[in-house]
């Protein structure tokens, strides 16, 4: 702004022309003015409106706090033409009541240094306060104490509404959007569906059994997506987490309101990554064995037709599709597998056919999430 917008370097300022003081606020304003737009913006469009709404609060108690104590505890008695013992006093006393009736009440206040809702208030105006009063007690005196409040409080609030402006640009980053939660069952569903695909490119041999080294393969494959899978999930998890909480901040306003089933879903949605990870993992296992690969792959096994008219439903999406209708079909009873292999089957099966109910509900519940203005 200072390189494209010759005024904003040479004229944002509140003084006469006249002023002594002009030149130093000239400097001065355009970094606070930068400042605060870097520190009123965050990641998502609710939280910088509700955070800038706070810091401009913040900013304008603390200005006036630190006026009070300039005008208050002016002494010419003193070298700085102040008593800093009043000043001293003044600020203790204002920043425990400021905090205090911002803070969370009962045992919550003890949880966090900065209450969610309210902390950015208490922060700016403790800040705000002493940065006035360091300025005024050091650089500027009895002179030029209106000036240092009125600039500082001027200039933070036009980078505020620099910040609030540029996050309400559309199509904006609204962290009460279901989009990041809908990413995880995405990827949930992708995942399963890879996992299908994966075992049922496994090529067969005449008698219709799967080939014992391309099983080895595909199995050490699956052992890997597990990690993968894990990571990406609980990344995606992070972020969304993250973008709700900071969305989430003064709860009370009326406008920009996130709705509280989103993280209700998320905490839902948490619950599912171990298990979709687990999923390639159990396929592996079975695929570890004779018993295993003949029971998941064989013409004869029953379960390879279940595994291809699984991945016909999940080729057409979650939107698509009735997956619900389809049956869990296990090796029959006179297969000549052992037990533990076809509890293993069931237990495969059963885990996709759960996961698959989850992520449809899961879609369901989040196409009901109102979020925006």
């Amino acid at each position: 702004m200072t390189i494209y917008w010759p005024t904003f370097a040479d004229a944002f300022t509140v003084a006469d022309e006249n002023n002594p003081y002009r030149s130093s606020f000239v400097h001065q304003n355009g970094g606070w003015c930068l400042v605060a737009y870097s520190f009123a913006t965050t990641q998502t469009t609710e939280g910088s409106v509700k955070k800038g709404i706070m810091r401009a609060f913040g900013t304008a108690l603390g200005g006036i706090i630190g006026w009070i104590a300039l005008v208050a505890c002016e002494d010419k008695r003193y070298e700085n033409e102040f008593n800093p013992y009043g000043i001293i006093a003044w600020l203790t006393v204002t920043a425990i009541l400021t905090t205090y009736f911002a803070s969370e009440k009962g045992f919550e206040a003890r949880m966090s240094a900065l209450p969610n809702d309210y902390g950015m208030f208490v922060l700016y105006s403790v800040t705000t306060s002493i940065t006035i009063i360091v300025y005024g007690y050091f650089a500027y005196g009895t002179l030029g104490r209106d000036l240092i409040v009125q600039n500082r409080i001027v200039s933070n609030l036009v980078g505020i509404a620099m910040s609030t402006v540029m996050s309400l640009i559309p199509p904006g980053n609204y962290g009460g959007s279901p989009g990041r939660a809908r990413k995880i069952v995405n990827f949930h569903w992708n995942s399963i569906q890879y996992v299908i695909d994966t075992l049922l490119s496994c090529e067969l041999d005449e008698s219709g059994n799967p080939f014992d080294e391309r099983c080895t393969e595909i199995a050490d494959n699956l052992t890997k997506s597990y990690n993968r899978i894990l990571t990406k999930s609980s990344k995606l998890r992070g972020l969304a987490l993250g973008y709700e909480k900071d969305a989430s901040k003064l709860h009370k306003f009326p406008r920009f309101k996130v709705d509280p089933n989103l993280k209700v879903e998320l905490e839902k949605i948490s619950c599912d990554i171990h298990v979709a990870a687990f999923v390639p993992l159990m396929a592996a296992k079975l695929l570890s064995h004779e018993d295993g690969r003949k029971a998941l792959l064989s013409l004869n096994g029953g379960v390879r037709t279940e595994l291809s008219l699984l991945l016909k439903e999940f080729e057409l999406g979650l939107a698509g599709g009735d997956i619900a209708s389809l049956t869990v079909q296990l090796p029959p009873q006179n297969s000549g597998l052992d037990n533990t292999t076809k509890i293993d089957v069931e237990l495969f099966l059963r885990t996709i056919f759960w996961m698959v109910t989850e992520m449809h509900r899961h879609s369901a519940a989040l196409d009901k999430i109102s979020w925006g203005i």
